[in-house]
């Protein structure tokens, strides 16, 4: 039985090193070696893809260029090769990194002999470094 065929249409976003596959709507498509492209789009052309879904991957069936192959501004977010996750909170990574540091510090301490190291004493340590960063 045949896969169906879709027709995806948007701004090209990136286009891989090897001309292999290109993003359009956040989502790889790819290029197959046995069905050749005639022409490549550019960044941020409009294109209607028509593609086949396999248990391997996305693969390019037909692409026309939209817009007589003007190219469009792509958003800064979607250029960002963060695969379509949201940007993560910079607090969230300041913990994480002061709890980092502070998992760090306990570990020498638990290896210079001293007495075990509980979490909730890794955690007090991390606030405190996390208030020293706040502080600085």
């Amino acid at each position: 039985m045949a896969n169906q065929v879709e027709i995806v249409t948007g701004l090209v976003e990136q286009i891989n090193a090897k001309q292999t596959g290109i993003k359009v709507n956040g989502e790889w498509l790819n290029i197959s070696q046995y069905r050749a492209l005639p022409e490549l789009p550019a960044l941020g052309q409009r294109v209607d893809v028509h593609i086949e879904r396999t248990d391997r991957a996305v693969w390019i069936q037909a692409l026309d260029i939209l817009d007589e192959g003007l190219v469009h501004q792509v958003p800064v977010q979607q250029r960002r090769g963060n695969g379509g996750r949201p940007q993560t909170d910079p607090r969230e990574i300041r913990r994480l990194a002061c709890l980092k540091a502070a998992a760090t510090f306990a570990a020498g301490k638990c290896l210079g002999g001293s007495s075990e190291v509980k979490t909730t004493d890794v955690l007090k340590v991390a606030e405190a470094f996390e208030r020293w960063v706040l502080d600085a």
